[in-house]
């Protein structure tokens, strides 16, 4: 059983810790002013009466009058936030609580796992937070003696019995944070949600019924899809498979990575976040986003290759086909070659990653032609022996077949493959003024490599 000397002991080192960081910060502003404008400017005597006060505000007694009188008034514990929609927003907040009753296949705040809710209202009272969060014992913090109760708790509160019922009404109604006629604000959305509007028998859209419903910002299940967002890109784990993806040392294999793509970030709160909520305030107001939009989907249709050329590279269907891809490796290498720094080299190894990517299924995609569809092409015959890898199933193609079987055709189309890469780079770079030279033909080929081991450990065959 924990009783009052504990709990007081660990609110009593809570408080001393608090006033510590709150001196020296104070001191640190009578330092500053004191070299500017000396010991008896105005603004002196003002942060020397705010330092002394700081005692008086950090003394046990007034402190739990504070917690429970004030504090408790001002702000509020929720999982959903008005004002993570808008930050001058007054509306209520809301604390989910689950009833055990939630859809197993819908993500939402039922699914995390976590006893640090949000707490949003008046800044100078978001020290609740951690007030309730105190560690008391290794298993128990603070507010879970405040929601049990009891004599122990009510005695550490105050030494007047009465009192310390009084603040435990208080912090227990805080906690519960129960909201029995939410109020909206003007600067929340609303979203007219249809409820009648499958009914067979409705004549005309004005006899649809509508639910007004107001959405709230998922403050707690935000901050955890951030934290698991975090944890997949940037886990010590994750980067060093990435970093091995470009950089392979001897005696470190390939190993799979995770990635999450398309992904943007939004401000909340500007420069005080903590004006918006604690969880906020605990990342500078960044919150992160996932697309939404549904991926759009289009028919690719077959390449046509010229009878005539002697490459696809030349092709000027296929060079439409990736345009995009070469577009951003060629913007990224030169943007590196003016300003070398490691931010642009890693989105220019991305770019060339996803533009030998594209190559390759373009590739395969052409692959499944009909044996023999470019049997009278003029195409080099290491294309030929890349893109029509089955004519030599055809009856009177032996011939074609086993040449195929004794080339060394895949290493002489990674070698035009890599031209073609490079010689964009120098295409551009010779009508850009604050461009250097390209990136270099074997750095191109070290990664065409790379990208071909990571289709073979897919089960991709860019060689059939």
């Amino acid at each position: 059983m924990i009783t009052t000397e504990v709990i007081k002991k660990s609110i009593s080192g809570f408080l001393q810790d608090e006033l510590n960081k709150k001196l020296i910060e104070a001191d640190k502003k009578i330092e500053t002013e004191l070299k500017n404008n000396g010991a008896e400017s105005p603004e002196m005597l003002k942060l020397v009466a705010a330092k002394d006060a700081l005692y008086s505000k950090y003394e046990y007694n007034s402190y739990m009058k504070l917690i429970a009188l004030t504090m408790c008034n001002q702000v509020s514990l929720a999982t959903h936030i008005s004002k993570g929609v808008h930050s001058m927003s007054r509306g209520d907040n809301i604390l989910f609580k689950d009833d055990g009753n939630r859809l197993s296949y819908i993500a939402g705040s039922h699914n995390v796992e976590t006893r640090s809710l949000d707490i949003s209202g008046n800044a100078a009272s978001l020290p609740i937070y951690k007030f309730i969060n105190i560690k008391v014992t290794d298993e128990v913090i603070l507010s879970d003696l405040l929601k049990e109760g009891g004599e122990a708790i009510i005695e550490a509160l105050s030494d007047d019995r009465a009192v310390g019922a009084q603040y435990l009404d208080a912090l227990q109604d805080f906690l519960k944070s129960e909201t029995t006629s939410a109020v909206t604000s003007e600067l929340n959305k609303q979203l007219l949600f249809p409820v009648n509007g499958d009914d067979m028998s409705i004549d005309s859209v004005e006899d649809i019924q509508y639910e007004n419903v107001i959405p709230l910002y998922a403050s707690m299940f935000c901050r955890e899809a951030r934290e698991k967002i975090n944890d997949i890109r940037y886990s010590k784990e994750n980067t060093a498979a990435k970093d091995n993806r470009f950089a392979p040392k001897k005696g470190v294999d390939h190993e799979e990575y995770r990635t999450i793509r398309d992904l943007a970030s939004m401000q909340l709160g500007g420069s005080k976040p903590q004006n918006v909520s604690k969880l906020l305030s605990a990342v500078g107001g960044e919150n992160v986003l996932l697309p939404s939009i549904p991926p759009k989907f289009k028919e690719q249709s077959s390449l046509q290759i010229p009878k005539g050329i002697t490459s696809i590279f030349d092709s000027r269907q296929f060079k439409t086909s990736v345009k995009a891809e070469v577009n951003d490796f060629v913007t990224n290498s030169l943007r590196y070659e003016r300003q070398p720094v490691i931010e642009f080299k890693t989105k220019k190894n991305n770019a060339l990653w996803v533009l030998v990517s594209a190559v390759f299924d373009v590739a395969i995609q052409l692959q499944e032609n009909k044996p023999g569809w470019l049997k009278d092409h003029s195409l080099d015959i290491s294309e030929k022996f890349w893109l029509d890898p089955n004519r030599g199933l055809l009856d009177g193609q032996g011939t074609y077949a086993k040449k195929r079987a004794q080339s060394a055709y895949q290493d002489h189309v990674l070698n035009r493959l890599s031209h073609f890469i490079n010689e964009s780079v120098k295409l551009k770079a010779n009508n850009d003024s604050a461009a250097s030279d390209s990136d270099s033909f074997d750095e191109i080929k070290r990664t065409a490599i790379n990208v071909l081991k990571s289709y073979n450990r897919n089960g991709l065959k860019v060689f059939l």
